[in-house]
């Protein structure tokens, strides 16, 4: 990959960064912070990829800060959305993720400034990416590919398996771009199971939404017993559901790993 390529992959997926960044408020629609964050990752899983030949290339603080804080609305958003399909009424649960989804509008408020991102690309523009290789392309996968295969060689903790879904969305991401943009480093790829990442990826976020509601509700400090009752049976429900998830999706992560040898 060319120098002037990588810059331009850089540059686009700022753009692409930057226009929902300016989009999200005032209203907060979730599918707006959704494609955010996911934008934000593609950047960051390309800093990562270029990071084995540049490692002044970083995503800027106040980019990281954004994210986080989007995540936060973004999982009671997605709480608020659980309860209502499953028409569970939950008052006092609700009334805190309504309480949290405004503290952190409030936060998105007080820290935003595209300006960051705009000097950010002026930064990429001038900085010197040397040539990638395909022999680089080969050393990420490969370095991603032998972590999750040292993670799920003993049962692995729900932080771990995060750290899974991190390295799947890398590979994800870069095999995307290079499909994209570097067709002759893509083709390097081909013996991998590339068709199977998407599909990983959805699991693994689907399990780490749900662990991530069951932390939130058995944290819930319930002052009516209508509310304890409800809670209970809530993280009842979705420990019993992660637990079959997580025997399928480390079965799925296992064959995908076998596939990568075939």
């Amino acid at each position: 990959m060319r120098p002037e390529l990588a810059k331009k992959i850089l540059v686009d997926h700022v753009h692409h960064v930057t226009s929902y960044y300016e989009a999200i408020a005032p209203l907060f629609p979730p599918e707006h912070i959704h494609t955010f964050r996911t934008h934000v990752k593609k950047l960051r899983a390309f800093l990562r990829f270029l990071s084995s030949t540049n490692k002044e290339l970083q995503l800027p603080e106040s980019c990281q800060t954004a994210y986080h804080i989007a995540g936060y609305i973004r999982e009671a958003q997605v709480e608020e959305k659980w309860l209502a399909q499953k028409q569970i009424l939950f008052p006092g649960y609700v009334a805190q993720l309504q309480e949290t989804i405004e503290h952190y509008k409030q936060q998105w408020h007080a820290h935003y400034t595209p300006r960051f991102l705009h000097e950010w690309i002026k930064d990429v523009q001038q900085t010197n990416i040397p040539e990638i290789s395909t022999k680089d392309l080969h050393h990420f996968f490969g370095t991603h590919l032998r972590s999750i295969h040292k993670i799920i060689q003993h049962q692995p903790d729900n932080e771990q398996i995060h750290t899974c879904r991190k390295y799947v969305k890398d590979m994800l991401y870069i095999s995307s771009i290079a499909d994209k943009e570097w067709r002759y480093g893509y083709k390097e790829l081909s013996k991998l199971p590339l068709e199977e990442l998407h599909t990983l990826s959805e699991k693994l976020g689907d399990y780490n939404d749900g662990r991530m509601m069951l932390e939130h509700f058995m944290q819930f400090s319930a002052s009516t017993s209508v509310d304890a009752a409800i809670q209970n049976s809530i993280c009842t429900e979705i420990h019993n559901s992660l637990q079959t998830k997580k025997k399928r999706l480390l079965v799925c992560i296992s064959n995908f790993l076998q596939a990568t040898h075939a």
